[in-house]
């Protein structure tokens, strides 16, 4: 006997589309990349990285504290806006999952702070033009990742100079999590 492949149910296929559409609308209406794009994004700046050893950061933002699903999105439109405003053009801002992200280009985390410190400012005042009230509303954190981490400079500059040369080891891409 020779067992059918599993497929996917004409359900799942259409609640994987509902998704997929939902999410485009998302986006569409924050001016932020959907996941997929923004995932393509990353992948392209981390091989640019590669290339020519500058870093780059990666912030994820955490809204806690929203009442609702509809203050989340309230939260989320006002957070797109706060870094729309506070961003250069050559940052990639969208959906890393279901949270808001953005790749911030020829940046280390220290530069990353002074960036991001006026951006809660911003972002109460985002809300506050969308008519939510600021205390005790939403709150925003983030989560800073580096790339190349410093582990992978110091491999990456011994393998330049020709020492550990043996090790054929490809150097594993990771970002780390600070803060």
């Amino acid at each position: 006997m020779v067992a059918k492949p599993q497929t996917d149910s004409a359900l799942v296929r259409l609640y994987r589309l509902m998704a997929r559409v939902r999410e485009e609308e998302q986006a569409r209406v924050t001016g932020l990349l959907t996941n997929d794009a923004f995932e393509e994004q990353l992948a392209l700046e981390r091989a640019r990285t590669d290339r020519s050893g500058q870093s780059f950061v990666l912030v994820v933002f955490d809204i806690q504290f929203a009442r609702d699903d509809d203050g989340l999105r309230t939260a989320q439109r006002a957070l797109a806006a706060a870094l729309i405003e506070r961003t250069r053009l050559c940052d990639a801002k969208g959906y890393y999952g279901t949270q808001v992200a953005a790749i911030l280009p020829y940046t280390t985390k220290a530069d990353a702070t002074h960036l991001l410190e006026p951006l809660e400012f911003l972002f109460r005042r985002k809300l506050t033009e969308a008519g939510v009230e600021t205390v005790p509303g939403p709150k925003l954190s983030f989560v800073l990742y580096e790339y190349p981490d410093d582990e992978r400079k110091k491999l990456g500059a011994r393998a330049l100079r020709g020492r550990d040369a043996t090790s054929g080891a490809p150097i594993k891409m990771r970002l780390h999590h600070v803060s």
